[in-house]
């Protein structure tokens, strides 16, 4: 096959391999942070995302200092989605201003800004094919070790069972479904530098060896959205292909490896609750790894044959001819093996569309994948719309979104802090300036991506096809999960695209030849300014909020042992983050813990001035006022906090002991708040009934 990649070689050639990018250390550290801020739980947390999101920042700006970005050199289409994406950051942070929670839409704000400027770190500055070869082999190779890492880890564990969620895999993420998504965003850039001759022999082998451990791993996952993404996302990865023979021949050599393990893999879930499930696990640990090696030495094979066996394009044309006629032969076999089981089509989509939107299952027999839809997706997405009618022009605020979910649940159990739909939560919490803002850079981006990928050479156009579908997958997934909320997830999907979307050497080398004016210095201090004061801004708004996450975790660390060191640093948590209230909620609790009633009022008052939406202050108040008989208070506290919270069962159970002026114990309730299986003595005559409304 090798005669067919000849004339694409000439862009990876010596000549060509001079120089990676003018800021090729900005590239490499954006793929240490993707890797670094995966294991940090995604970087969802404050506490994990803080140090990293500042650190890129900085290097950001750096290399503006250092390597300033012409304008001219961009083009519209690029100047348009960086100036689009830009715009929706700004709007994140100026949702704070009308936010019913600022503290949350802060935190919001930040976790939303990390990926843009990942997606300009690589917009803005021209790439060699070398460059975009050795930031693409970067991500999968560490991407690839981590999977690794995970299967091993998850094999050789003590307790195994910590590392799952319900038979689920949960690491490195901690969330299931994004960490399904993060193995999926490294498989279309694994296939394509696994089945192109672009760049060391020695890569493609480890990419396919990487591949086939994504696949391994995001059916351990067992998301229900990962199967429908995945054949859209292959179909869009196919479409844009420049060389499809050598993607579908790379994709069957990764996918056959997983196919010969899929027992193993789906059998984990099917006995998550068996007493043998450490030993269910292990096997299939121990035959994914076989397999991963496997498609190693399969992928070996393949490339000492690629040098020793050339086809002409009308062998090609063949050769594709016989896998499509045998992929369609494939596809009519599966419908009409499907069919009998789905029975009358009509019945199984309304059978589904209810299973969907009215029922909710605690536990499934099987593999997810078939099995039922039931969920909170329908109750969570007829929240969100309704929150975009209320706010339609620029939403409730980043993250604004749990508070009205609470208002509106008809359910005790389930409370998410996001809509579980990227479209849904753009609506709803940015409105439709917000969405057409990310819209907008988004289509931008994806339609310089496409041009380059027309313009470029096979292979490096196979590299940005292989960018453009990752992203596409993470739009997809995106679309019914919570990805975006995600830092690691955004920035690697932004990240790829504004890679794929980034101009190339040639093109500008081919615009320094032209005669253009240079811009003066003054006008380039002047940009170099607003830049450092831009990122050095955006610094202090992701520092601000880190530090106040670590003090407020620190000072929840040590109450027992030091309340006054607790005390200390929850207020400086609380000075540190002006707009948050979750310190002096913390504080707050402590002090009711240690009866100390003054200290405790006063915090959570504190909370509610900046927060007035906090249901949780609120019944906190109300336990304290109960604590001391002061009724009337306590029924007003109480009473407000219902009205953010209807259906919270602690809450109406402290209404029932508060209307009969029966003894209020805090710790006693806090306990079933945390615990809702716990059934202390004195309590079962009030609890019958705590469903009912006030």
């Amino acid at each position: 096959m090798a005669s067919s990649d000849a004339a694409s070689r000439a862009s990876f050639t010596p000549a060509s391999r001079r120089t990676l990018g003018p800021v090729a250390p900005l590239g490499f550290a954006a793929v240490a942070a993707w890797v670094a801020l995966a294991w940090l739980n995604g970087g969802y947390p404050a506490t994990r995302w803080g140090p990293i999101g500042i650190g890129v920042c900085l290097a950001f700006l750096f290399a503006l200092v250092f390597q300033p970005v012409s304008v001219r050199e961009l083009g519209k289409v690029r100047i348009l989605a960086a100036g689009c994406l830009s715009g929706f950051a700004v709007l994140s942070f100026l949702s704070i201003l009308w936010a019913q929670a600022p503290g949350d839409a802060w935190s919001g704000a930040d976790r939303s800004v990390i990926p843009i400027v990942m997606f300009l770190a690589f917009v803005l500055w021209p790439w060699s094919a070398r460059g975009f070869g050795a930031i693409l082999g970067a991500f999968v190779l560490a991407l690839g070790a981590s999977a690794v890492i995970v299967l091993i880890r998850a094999g050789f564990a003590a307790d195994p069972v910590r590392l799952f969620d319900d038979g689920r895999l949960i690491g490195p993420i901690g969330y299931v479904n994004g960490t399904v998504a993060l193995w999926m965003l490294g498989l279309w850039p694994a296939i394509h530098l696994g089945s192109t001759t672009t760049g060391p022999r020695w890569l493609r082998p480890l990419c396919l060896a990487a591949a086939s451990a994504f696949l391994d791993l995001s059916v351990l996952g067992e998301s229900r959205a990962w199967l429908p993404a995945l054949v859209l996302s292959g179909a869009l990865s196919f479409a844009l292909a420049r060389q499809r023979m050598r993607w579908l021949l790379g994709s069957a050599v990764a996918g056959i490896g997983t196919l010969a393990v899929l027992p193993f893999l789906l059998r984990v879930f099917e006995r998550r609750e068996s007493a043998n499930f450490p030993s269910v696990l292990d096997r299939a640990v121990v035959a994914s790894l076989v397999a991963v090696f496997g498609v190693a030495l399969a992928a070996s094979a393949w490339v000492v044959l690629d040098d020793r066996i050339t086809l002409s394009r009308a062998q090609h044309r063949r050769v594709a001819a016989a896998v499509a006629a045998l992929l369609a032969v494939a596809l009519v076999a599966g419908v009409a093996a499907g069919i009998p089981r789905i029975g009358n089509p009509a019945s199984f989509a309304r059978e589904k569309w209810h299973d969907f939107a009215h029922s909710y299952s605690f536990g499934e027999q099987g593999s997810r994948f078939g099995g039922s839809l039931s969920g909170q997706r329908y109750e969570e997405w007829r929240v969100a719309w309704g929150e975009f009618r209320k706010h339609p022009v620029v939403g409730a605020g980043v993250d604004n979104f749990a508070a009205a979910y609470l208002a509106g649940r008809k359910d005790n159990f389930h409370d998410p802090e996001h809509p579980h739909s990227l479209p849904l939560r753009l609506l709803a919490e940015t409105g439709v300036v917000g969405a057409l803002l990310f819209v907008a850079g988004l289509v931008a981006a994806f339609v310089a991506a496409l041009r380059r990928r027309a313009r470029e050479d096979p292979l490096l156009g196979g590299a940005v096809a292989a960018c453009v579908a990752a992203c596409g997958y993470w739009l997809l997934q995106g679309a019914v999960d919570v990805l975006v909320e995600i830092p690691a997830l955004g920035a690697i999907a932004l990240g790829l695209l504004g890679l794929a979307a980034g101009t190339s050497m040639a093109s500008e080398r081919a615009r320094d030849a032209a005669p253009a004016s240079r811009p003066s210095r003054a006008r380039q201090a002047a940009r170099i300014g607003l830049a450092a004061g831009v990122l050095g801004g955006i610094s202090v708004m992701l520092a601000l909020p880190w530090l106040s996450a670590m003090y407020a975790k620190s000072g929840a660390g040590v109450w027992r042992t030091n309340p006054g060191l607790a005390y200390d640093r929850l207020e400086l948590a609380a000075s540190l983050a002006p707009l948050s209230a979750d310190p002096l909620e913390v504080e707050g609790s402590i002090a009711l813990r240690r009866r100390d009633l003054s200290r405790a009022r006063a915090a959570f008052g504190r909370a509610l001035d900046r927060d007035p939406g906090s249901w949780y202050a609120h019944l906190e108040l109300g336990l304290l006022e109960g604590s001391v008989k002061a009724y009337g208070a306590a029924r007003a506290e109480l009473a407000a906090a219902l009205s953010l919270n209807p259906n919270e069962r602690v809450t109406r159970l402290a209404w029932r002991l508060v209307r009969r002026r029966a003894p209020v114990d805090p710790d006693l309730l806090n306990r079933i708040f945390v615990d809702p299986n716990v059934r202390p003595p004195g309590l079962e005559s009030y609890t019958h009934d705590v469903q009912t409304p006030p």
